[in-house]
Protein backbone atom coordinates (compact mmCIF):
# COMPACT_ATOMS: atom_id res chain seq x y z
CA UNK A 1 0.00 0.00 0.00
CA UNK A 2 3.05 2.60 0.51
CA UNK A 3 4.42 1.58 -2.38
CA UNK A 4 1.03 2.46 -4.33
CA UNK A 5 0.70 5.17 -2.96
CA UNK A 6 4.27 6.89 -3.53
CA UNK A 7 4.00 5.31 -7.26
CA UNK A 8 0.84 7.66 -7.54
CA UNK A 9 1.51 10.63 -5.94
CA UNK A 10 4.99 10.62 -7.78
CA UNK A 11 4.78 9.89 -11.53
CA UNK A 12 8.73 11.03 -11.92
CA UNK A 13 10.43 8.09 -9.87
CA UNK A 14 13.69 9.81 -10.59
CA UNK A 15 12.89 11.53 -7.35
CA UNK A 16 12.01 8.43 -5.25
CA UNK A 17 14.34 7.51 -3.21
CA UNK A 18 14.66 3.48 -4.13
CA UNK A 19 16.57 2.11 -1.10
CA UNK A 20 14.40 4.02 1.36
CA UNK A 21 11.38 2.33 -0.50
CA UNK A 22 12.31 -1.06 -0.84
CA UNK A 23 13.47 -0.76 3.53
CA UNK A 24 10.11 0.48 4.04
CA UNK A 25 8.33 -2.38 2.14
CA UNK A 26 10.69 -4.79 3.37
CA UNK A 27 9.91 -3.70 6.64
CA UNK A 28 5.84 -3.44 6.51
CA UNK A 29 6.25 -7.27 4.71
CA UNK A 30 8.21 -8.78 7.78
CA UNK A 31 5.60 -7.14 10.50
CA UNK A 32 2.68 -8.51 8.51
CA UNK A 33 4.10 -11.85 8.39
CA UNK A 34 5.24 -11.90 11.80
CA UNK A 35 1.81 -10.50 12.95
CA UNK A 36 -0.45 -13.30 10.71
CA UNK A 37 2.36 -15.89 12.82
CA UNK A 38 1.53 -14.84 16.13
CA UNK A 39 -2.62 -14.47 15.25
CA UNK A 40 -2.17 -18.21 13.97
CA UNK A 41 -0.35 -19.77 16.93
CA UNK A 42 -2.86 -17.99 19.07
CA UNK A 43 -5.98 -18.96 17.25
CA UNK A 44 -4.76 -22.93 17.86
CA UNK A 45 -3.70 -22.83 21.24
CA UNK A 46 -7.14 -20.88 22.58
CA UNK A 47 -9.94 -22.96 24.01
CA UNK A 48 -12.56 -23.13 21.41
CA UNK A 49 -15.48 -20.66 22.43
CA UNK A 50 -18.44 -22.47 23.49
CA UNK A 51 -22.27 -20.92 21.52
CA UNK A 52 -23.88 -19.06 24.02
CA UNK A 53 -27.68 -19.33 23.85
CA UNK A 54 -30.60 -17.32 24.84
CA UNK A 55 -32.79 -18.62 27.10
CA UNK A 56 -35.75 -18.25 25.11
CA UNK A 57 -33.58 -19.65 21.98
CA UNK A 58 -32.75 -22.68 23.75
CA UNK A 59 -36.35 -23.57 25.01
CA UNK A 60 -37.45 -23.11 20.95
CA UNK A 61 -34.95 -25.28 19.90
CA UNK A 62 -35.50 -27.76 22.34
CA UNK A 63 -38.72 -28.35 21.91
CA UNK A 64 -38.05 -30.77 19.31
CA UNK A 65 -37.37 -33.12 21.50
CA UNK A 66 -39.75 -32.44 23.93
CA UNK A 67 -37.41 -30.89 26.02
CA UNK A 68 -36.17 -26.89 27.75
CA UNK A 69 -32.41 -27.01 27.95
CA UNK A 70 -29.28 -28.49 26.61
CA UNK A 71 -28.56 -30.01 30.02
CA UNK A 72 -31.84 -32.09 29.60
CA UNK A 73 -30.98 -32.96 25.76
CA UNK A 74 -27.36 -33.64 26.91
CA UNK A 75 -28.81 -36.35 29.41
CA UNK A 76 -30.95 -37.92 27.52
CA UNK A 77 -29.58 -38.41 24.39
CA UNK A 78 -26.29 -39.45 25.70
CA UNK A 79 -24.25 -36.30 23.34
CA UNK A 80 -22.22 -33.32 24.66
CA UNK A 81 -23.58 -30.42 24.03
CA UNK A 82 -20.89 -29.18 20.91
CA UNK A 83 -21.40 -32.58 19.16
CA UNK A 84 -25.33 -31.87 19.78
CA UNK A 85 -25.59 -28.00 18.20
CA UNK A 86 -23.08 -29.46 15.58
CA UNK A 87 -25.30 -32.08 14.47
CA UNK A 88 -28.51 -30.25 14.80
CA UNK A 89 -26.34 -27.48 12.68
CA UNK A 90 -25.49 -29.44 10.00
CA UNK A 91 -26.51 -29.48 6.68
CA UNK A 92 -25.71 -33.07 5.98
CA UNK A 93 -29.12 -34.96 5.63
CA UNK A 94 -27.33 -38.20 6.74
CA UNK A 95 -26.10 -36.73 9.90
CA UNK A 96 -29.78 -35.13 10.40
CA UNK A 97 -31.48 -38.63 10.12
CA UNK A 98 -28.97 -40.14 12.09
CA UNK A 99 -30.02 -37.45 15.11
CA UNK A 100 -33.14 -38.37 14.57
CA UNK A 101 -33.36 -41.73 14.67
CA UNK A 102 -30.81 -41.41 18.27
CA UNK A 103 -34.31 -39.55 19.01
CA UNK A 104 -36.53 -41.94 19.17
CA UNK A 105 -34.19 -45.14 19.91
CA UNK A 106 -35.21 -47.31 23.10
CA UNK A 107 -32.27 -46.27 24.88
CA UNK A 108 -33.06 -42.07 24.55
CA UNK A 109 -36.80 -43.44 25.33
CA UNK A 110 -36.14 -45.10 28.50
CA UNK A 111 -33.38 -42.45 29.52
CA UNK A 112 -36.35 -39.99 28.78
CA UNK A 113 -38.39 -41.42 30.85
CA UNK A 114 -36.21 -41.86 33.27
CA UNK A 115 -35.96 -37.75 33.07
CA UNK A 116 -39.90 -37.84 33.48
CA UNK A 117 -39.95 -39.55 36.42
CA UNK A 118 -37.41 -37.44 38.55
CA UNK A 119 -38.59 -34.84 37.57
CA UNK A 120 -42.52 -35.67 38.71
CA UNK A 121 -40.93 -36.84 41.86
CA UNK A 122 -39.74 -32.99 42.55
CA UNK A 123 -42.65 -30.86 41.16
CA UNK A 124 -44.62 -28.53 42.82
CA UNK A 125 -48.29 -29.22 42.71
CA UNK A 126 -51.46 -26.64 43.91
CA UNK A 127 -53.44 -27.67 46.57
CA UNK A 128 -56.75 -26.39 44.87
CA UNK A 129 -60.49 -27.17 46.31
CA UNK A 130 -62.54 -29.59 44.45
CA UNK A 131 -65.61 -28.48 43.05
CA UNK A 132 -68.88 -29.34 43.03
CA UNK A 133 -71.79 -27.22 41.29
CA UNK A 134 -75.80 -29.59 41.27
CA UNK A 135 -77.57 -27.27 38.64
CA UNK A 136 -81.12 -29.09 37.83
CA UNK A 137 -83.12 -32.12 37.00
CA UNK A 138 -79.94 -33.96 38.64
CA UNK A 139 -77.16 -32.77 36.31
CA UNK A 140 -74.14 -31.87 38.59
CA UNK A 141 -70.34 -30.67 37.92
CA UNK A 142 -67.84 -31.83 39.67
CA UNK A 143 -64.05 -32.67 40.14
CA UNK A 144 -63.10 -35.83 39.25
CA UNK A 145 -60.13 -38.21 38.85
CA UNK A 146 -58.20 -39.08 35.71
CA UNK A 147 -59.42 -42.71 36.61
CA UNK A 148 -63.07 -41.31 35.80
CA UNK A 149 -62.09 -38.91 33.34
CA UNK A 150 -59.65 -40.73 31.09
CA UNK A 151 -62.02 -43.65 29.78
CA UNK A 152 -64.40 -40.99 29.09
CA UNK A 153 -62.20 -38.85 26.55
CA UNK A 154 -60.67 -41.89 25.35
CA UNK A 155 -64.35 -43.73 24.04
CA UNK A 156 -64.99 -40.04 22.72
CA UNK A 157 -61.98 -40.13 20.54
CA UNK A 158 -61.48 -43.59 19.98
CA UNK A 159 -64.95 -44.67 19.28
CA UNK A 160 -66.23 -46.81 21.80
CA UNK A 161 -68.38 -49.50 22.16
CA UNK A 162 -68.99 -49.45 18.11
CA UNK A 163 -69.26 -45.74 17.26
CA UNK A 164 -66.69 -43.81 15.40
CA UNK A 165 -64.41 -41.75 17.17
CA UNK A 166 -62.94 -38.27 16.30
CA UNK A 167 -62.35 -38.38 12.67
CA UNK A 168 -58.64 -37.10 12.58
CA UNK A 169 -58.15 -39.80 15.00
CA UNK A 170 -59.51 -42.12 13.16
CA UNK A 171 -57.61 -40.54 10.36
CA UNK A 172 -54.17 -41.75 12.24
CA UNK A 173 -54.99 -45.02 12.97
CA UNK A 174 -56.99 -46.29 9.87
CA UNK A 175 -55.01 -49.01 9.93
CA UNK A 176 -55.89 -50.47 13.52
CA UNK A 177 -59.03 -51.97 14.16
CA UNK A 178 -61.35 -50.22 16.81
CA UNK A 179 -60.32 -53.06 19.63
CA UNK A 180 -56.47 -53.05 18.91
CA UNK A 181 -54.49 -52.83 22.08
CA UNK A 182 -52.04 -50.39 20.57
CA UNK A 183 -54.99 -48.05 19.69
CA UNK A 184 -56.24 -47.77 23.03
CA UNK A 185 -52.85 -47.50 24.00
CA UNK A 186 -51.54 -44.16 22.24
CA UNK A 187 -54.96 -42.83 22.70
CA UNK A 188 -54.27 -43.10 26.82
CA UNK A 189 -51.06 -41.95 26.27
CA UNK A 190 -51.73 -38.95 24.17
CA UNK A 191 -54.92 -38.02 26.08
CA UNK A 192 -53.29 -38.76 29.53
CA UNK A 193 -50.65 -36.43 29.38
CA UNK A 194 -53.30 -33.69 29.17
CA UNK A 195 -55.60 -35.19 31.90
CA UNK A 196 -53.12 -36.22 34.84
CA UNK A 197 -51.85 -32.31 34.49
CA UNK A 198 -55.10 -30.64 34.52
CA UNK A 199 -55.85 -33.29 37.49
CA UNK A 200 -52.86 -32.24 39.54
CA UNK A 201 -52.75 -28.57 38.37
CA UNK A 202 -55.80 -27.09 37.59
CA UNK A 203 -59.66 -28.68 37.46
CA UNK A 204 -60.85 -31.56 35.79
CA UNK A 205 -64.56 -31.39 35.78
CA UNK A 206 -66.93 -33.80 34.60
CA UNK A 207 -70.63 -33.41 33.93
CA UNK A 208 -72.76 -36.14 35.05
CA UNK A 209 -76.90 -36.87 35.16
CA UNK A 210 -78.09 -38.14 38.50
CA UNK A 211 -74.69 -39.63 39.17
CA UNK A 212 -74.55 -41.20 35.85
CA UNK A 213 -71.56 -42.23 33.32
CA UNK A 214 -69.14 -38.86 32.35
CA UNK A 215 -71.16 -37.20 29.86
CA UNK A 216 -69.03 -34.08 29.32
CA UNK A 217 -65.45 -32.80 30.48
CA UNK A 218 -63.86 -29.64 30.72
CA UNK A 219 -60.08 -29.20 31.90
CA UNK A 220 -59.59 -25.58 33.78
CA UNK A 221 -56.75 -23.80 35.19
CA UNK A 222 -57.18 -20.48 37.06
CA UNK A 223 -54.97 -17.53 36.28
CA UNK A 224 -52.34 -18.00 39.30
CA UNK A 225 -51.83 -21.94 37.87
CA UNK A 226 -50.74 -21.70 34.42
CA UNK A 227 -47.13 -21.57 32.95
CA UNK A 228 -46.41 -18.89 31.39
CA UNK A 229 -49.64 -17.89 30.19
CA UNK A 230 -50.54 -21.79 29.01
CA UNK A 231 -51.49 -24.74 30.89
CA UNK A 232 -48.01 -26.87 30.31
CA UNK A 233 -45.34 -25.84 27.96
CA UNK A 234 -43.52 -28.87 25.95
CA UNK A 235 -40.42 -29.85 27.68
CA UNK A 236 -41.57 -28.12 30.86
CA UNK A 237 -41.55 -29.79 34.11
CA UNK A 238 -45.34 -30.22 33.97
CA UNK A 239 -45.17 -31.91 30.86
CA UNK A 240 -42.45 -34.18 32.14
CA UNK A 241 -44.90 -34.92 34.78
CA UNK A 242 -47.86 -35.68 33.01
CA UNK A 243 -45.92 -37.65 30.50
CA UNK A 244 -44.51 -40.41 33.79
CA UNK A 245 -47.77 -40.66 34.50
CA UNK A 246 -48.90 -41.26 31.03
CA UNK A 247 -46.10 -43.28 29.67
CA UNK A 248 -46.27 -40.57 26.71
CA UNK A 249 -43.30 -39.79 24.64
Amino acid sequence: MYMAMVLWTTPDMTHVNMPRLILATRVCGVLSVVGFLVYTIHALQAEPTELSLEKEDEVLIMKQFALKSLSDAEEVLGLSRQRLLKQMASQNVLEQRELIQLSFSEKVMERYLALAHKRAAAVSIPHLKSVRVDIKDGISISSESCDQILPALVDAFGGGKGARGEPFMDYLMHGWAPDDPRRLEVLQSWLGLSVHVGVRFGHALALRTHGGPVEAVCICYPPDCLEGGVAFEVGSDRWLYGTSRSQAY
